[in-house]
């Protein structure tokens, strides 16, 4: 197939976590050739991918030309730090590229380099399991492949030319990226018609805060505006006739859920980031939420990039619940999978051109690894309660080094938001100094 206007762009979806908002990665490389629809969310599992492809269900079917998507990083790092069951891991990456069969665009699957650095991060086992569940899945529902993790598999080996381009554990370097998504673009530019809009029926729902009270806020940042509910009594919902999956949450601070019905009890705590958490019990029929403040009930499960506290002092804030419906599987059109080795930028090549970079430079040096960005990190917070300006610029350098390190994110943003509410503090102060000298 070949677009039918030269001059007309593809509209191409972005799914995926950190590495496809990264400003200046895939994503500008792809923006570069086409329009560019990025519903990618820092640490997505292949469940917040199909939570996504859910919530733009009509607009997916109506104006996405191609989806590229990638998730093994973040189901690996959800099975060691949330505790994710390798099971549910597996039927999630299933569900995955099913839904993406059904919405028939063309999709390209990448799976991104992460057993590079295993010692601290994910064992190279769970990484090689979780790589084995896409490539099964890939095959299966014939979406076309780009493996950048086995075409850098040599590197791993070699620290310093491994650095070059995959400075932290998950994140490849921008400028890799971001050839790599010129090279897909120009790919899906020479290969995709415009769609013509077929619609599918999705086999998963969205039970979004609008339809639970209109008791709503809204949040935005730079990325992302959502209204929410804060769950400050609680609430009731009935899943109908499926399981509740997921919940979509974007609370001011880290806060704890309870779930519950006759059969199940959860008790999950959440970050303070737009975020998706998955549930890893069945939870199914009449269900309450509520939120939990005070000291900690004790958590039964994980969440990813989240540390449990022992005193909680904000409620949930939620956007919505992701529900898998109990229907017979719809008959799905695979396409035959085609590997595009040839999209990828040769490593070879990048390494040399950065080294002439760094030689111009006289910076001939190996990139900051991940202790040093660990030390930033840990340093900032240390000073937090000393000077936090000083931790603000400190936090802002590791965030330099590691764009996509989800405590380092949410550190800079409590800590943009304490200096801001002491900045107005101050000003009210002054104001009401000079009202009472007036007088």
């Amino acid at each position: 197939m070949h677009p039918e206007s030269p001059n007309q762009k593809l509209n191409i979806c972005l799914l995926g976590g950190s590495n496809s908002l990264i400003t200046f990665g895939i994503r500008r490389g792809i923006s570069n050739l086409a329009n560019e629809f990025n519903l990618a969310l820092g640490g997505s599992t292949s469940l917040q991918n199909i939570y996504a492809l859910t919530q733009h269900h009509a607009h997916i079917v109506e104006h996405i030309d191609a989806i590229v998507t990638e998730s093994n990083v973040n189901d690996a790092h959800a099975i060691r730090s949330a505790g994710v069951s390798k099971t549910l891991i597996k039927k999630n990456v299933k569900n995955l590229y099913r839904e993406l069969a059904l919405s028939q665009k063309p999709t390209i699957a990448l799976l991104l380099p992460l057993r590079q650095y295993m010692d601290n991060v994910v064992s190279a086992d769970i990484a090689q399991e979780v790589r084995e569940y896409h490539l099964e899945a890939i095959e299966q529902y014939g979406m076309d492949l780009v493996d950048v993790e086995s075409a850098l598999s040599e590197y791993t080996m070699d620290h310093v030319h491994t650095r070059k381009i995959i400075p932290d554990p998950f994140h490849p370097v921008d400028t890799f990226m971001y050839e790599l998504g010129l090279n897909i673009g120009r790919h899906l530019a020479d290969t995709v018609s415009k769609s013509d809009g077929t619609p599918f029926a999705p086999s998963f729902k969205i039970i979004r805060a609008e339809e639970m009270s209109a008791r709503l806020r809204n949040k935005s940042n730079s990325f992302f505006n959502q209204n929410v509910l804060d769950i400050t009594t609680p609430i009731r919902f009935n899943t109908g006739n499926g399981i509740c999956v997921a919940i979509a949450s974007w609370p001011d601070n880290q806060c704890e859920l309870i779930l519950k019905n006759d059969n199940v009890h959860i008790v999950k705590q959440l970050n303070s980031l737009y975020a998706l958490n998955e549930f890893q019990q069945v939870v199914r029929g009449d269900v309450s939420l509520e939120s939990n403040l005070g000291p900690s009930k004790g958590c039964t499960e994980g969440s990813t990039n989240t540390l449990p506290r022992n005193f909680l002092e904000h409620p949930v804030s939620l956007v919505g619940l992701l529900i898998e419906n109990d229907v017979a599987e719809t008959p799905v059109i695979v396409r035959k999978t085609k590997e595009l080795s040839h999209l990828i930028p040769l490593a070879a090549v990048h390494i040399q051109s950065v080294r002439r970079v760094l030689k111009n430079m006289d910076l001939d040096v190996a990139p900051m690894t991940i202790d040093d960005v660990n030390l930033l990190r840990d340093a900032a917070a240390r000073l937090e309660s000393i000077d936090l300006k000083k931790a603000l610029q400190l936090m802002q350098l590791a965030a330099r080094f590691r764009p996509g390190g989800v405590i380092i994110r949410e550190k800079i943003e409590s800590y943009e938001k304490q200096l801001n509410s002491n900045a107005t503090r101050k000003k009210k102060s002054v104001i009401e100094r000079l009202k009472r000298h007036l007088k």
